[in-house]
């Protein structure tokens, strides 16, 4: 493989990865965190929102923290992190693709399609394959950068590979775990790569030092919080009925399967070569890894209490979405148009997207299993037959170029219909998030809200969106307690059924409890909590001066300071 197709992929893939993530900007979470760090959302200390930034270790939150300081706004980062997110993830699979492709315009066209394709027929066991398009930074960047990586260190690009490696615990400190483990387990026990580790540890170690640099800052701005290690199990228990990340994963679910799939696969491929310096090598049994682990993890969801607390925090489920993407990626490298089975499954697999055919996972499995064998059967029976149409497709060249000019006018679609968002994001404004933004004090959200923070710079008293925050600020489950009780009308120990195993408050599920509170309820509320307005949806009718609404937000004051004309 020559270096310069490798740069040119990831060159090419990069900006136009960029371009995609710009095309679906997302509020993130990120900004949250650095808006803390900056200074300029200030929080009570035992604010649950605050222990979950302050106790959340990324390099993400620093980032933006010193960006907004430097005056740039919330809306121009947003842009630049979906463009970021989309990047790293189009790079990743581009270069999965092209190790088994060696196609350059193929490689760098498939990741859309499997964005596309993923979001008809969701891979993700329990937590999903966020690629971009999400509000979700660290979950996004983190899977795909992991694959990078991996890419990276197959196509011999040490320093780069070692950089990554380096600074990936500064991202995402679970995902960093599970990476090393893989590391030594795969490449340094089993394929006994350790001279390629001398290759990388200059990049390893210039990635490490911002690692470090980074945590350090972490440790001098992290607050102390008091334990509950006393209660800490009742508080699990509580935890696992909301929790929907970590629950129990059925065998039947696609995830299984196809990291069963990926196991034998890479296996199979392992077992006859023996050559571990090839590119594909190093991805099989990166693969074999994660299949591995990800199904011991799989394993252990069905045994929440039995299973030690640092492997129930890291979430080991998660690494099943590697192959999610891995797996689908290496196929779809193989299957190009130098196997003419692949090829013609391919050209159907593109026809029926552009025709808006939807189908289940199972469906896509058992008729692409039975087209590829079918074709395999066919050969044998009609031989004549089979090498004058294959000779048509891989010889003919508009025939041979099928796949690709549709991949084309699927991405021409893709383009004309997300064109559009860069402007409307970057120009649209919200009245009455605009009017929170000049507020003072602390302001209570509806039911599912989230982002409001970054986008108003308003501090917010609980997220009830992201209840599955508690895993990673377990300090604050006492207050949040209190919160979904006094405020929410909801028990943390005995969840209606509606939110169980959602991972919070479903749309509205306040809605009934706040409407039928009255003023005297709000004013013992402000007191004890602080809060001096309320956010809700502009279907809420609540006993408080309405300050400002629109077709989707109503803002009330708490008492009659602030108060101003309603805007219908």
């Amino acid at each position: 493989m020559k270096p310069i197709d490798i740069q040119k992929l990831f060159i090419i893939s990069g900006i136009w990865g960029f371009f995609v993530g710009l095309m679906h900007p997302h509020w993130q979470l990120a900004l949250e965190g650095g808006q803390v760090w900056a200074g300029l959302v200030l929080y009570p200390q035992n604010n649950p929102n605050v222990m979950y930034l302050n106790h959340a270790w990324t390099l993400f939150h620093q980032i933006t923290g010193m960006f907004l300081n430097l005056g740039i706004s919330e809306k121009f980062l947003t842009l630049m992190i979906s463009g970021l997110l989309a990047m790293v993830s189009i790079q990743a699979i581009s270069g999965l693709v092209f190790i088994f492709s060696r196609s350059l315009p193929f490689s760098v066209l498939f990741p859309v399609i499997y964005y596309l394709l993923e979001k008809k027929m969701p891979l993700g066991a329990n937590y999903p394959i966020m690629l971009w398009d999400v509000p979700h930074t660290y979950g996004a960047l983190s899977l795909s950068l992991v694959v990078l990586i991996v890419v990276m260190y197959g196509l011999k690009k040490n320093w780069a590979s070692g950089f990554l490696l380096g600074l990936l615990p500064s991202i995402h400190i679970a995902w960093a775990c599970f990476l090393y483990l893989i590391f030594f387990l795969i490449f340094w026990i089993v394929s006994n790569r350790k001279y390629q580790w001398m290759s990388i540890l200059p990049g390893l170690i210039a990635g490490g030092t911002i690692s470090l640099v980074s945590f350090i800052d972490y440790r001098y701005r992290c607050l102390a919080f008091p334990e509950i290690s006393n209660a800490l199990d009742h508080y699990l228990q509580a935890f696992q009925q909301w929790d929907c990340h970590r629950a129990a994963i059925p065998v039947s679910h696609p995830a299984i399967w196809i990291n069963l799939f990926a196991l034998i696969y890479s296996l199979s491929y392992l077992r006859h070569k023996k050559n571990s310096s090839s590119e594909q090598y190093i991805i099989y049994a990166f693969m074999t890894g994660c299949s591995l682990l990800g199904c011991m993890g799989a394993i252990l969801s069905h045994y929440p209490d039995q299973t030690p607390f640092f492997i129930y925090q890291l979430m080991p489920t998660r690494l099943l979405n590697i192959n999610g993407v891995c797996f689908i990626a290496c196929l779809a490298g193989q299957l190009t148009m130098r196997i003419f089975r692949g090829y013609l499954l391919i050209t159907l697999a593109t026809a029926g997207y552009l025709f808006g055919y939807d189908i289940t996972f199972w469906i896509a499995a058992f008729s692409g299993t039975g087209i590829y064998f079918g074709i395999s059967v066919f050969r044998e029976i009609f031989p004549t037959p089979y090498i004058r149409w294959r000779s048509v497709c891989v010889h003919h060249f508009l025939w041979k170029q099928m796949p690709i000019i549709l991949f084309m006018m699927i991405h021409i679609q893709f383009i004309a219909a997300n064109l559009s968002h860069i402007q409307k994001f970057y120009t649209h404004t919200d009245t009455v998030l605009e009017k929170v933004h000049q507020t003072k004090g602390l302001l209570l959200t509806a039911s599912d809200m989230m982002l409001i923070q970054a986008r108003t710079r308003r501090p917010v008293l609980l997220y009830g969106e992201s209840l599955d925050m508690l895993m990673y600020a377990l300090p604050s489950a006492p207050t949040v307690t209190a919160i979904l009780q006094d405020i929410y009308a909801v028990s943390l120990f005995n969840p209606p059924e509606a939110v169980m195993h959602q991972g919070g408050l479903t749309r509205c599920i306040d809605q009934v409890a706040w409407e039928e509170r009255s003023i005297e309820e709000w004013m013992k509320i402000k007191e004890k909590y602080h809060v001096t307005h309320v956010l809700t949806y502009a279907n809420y009718h609540l006993n408080l001066n309405l300050v400002v609404k629109n077709e989707h937000y109503a803002l009330f004051v708490i008492g009659d300071s602030d108060r101003s004309a309603s805007k219908q």
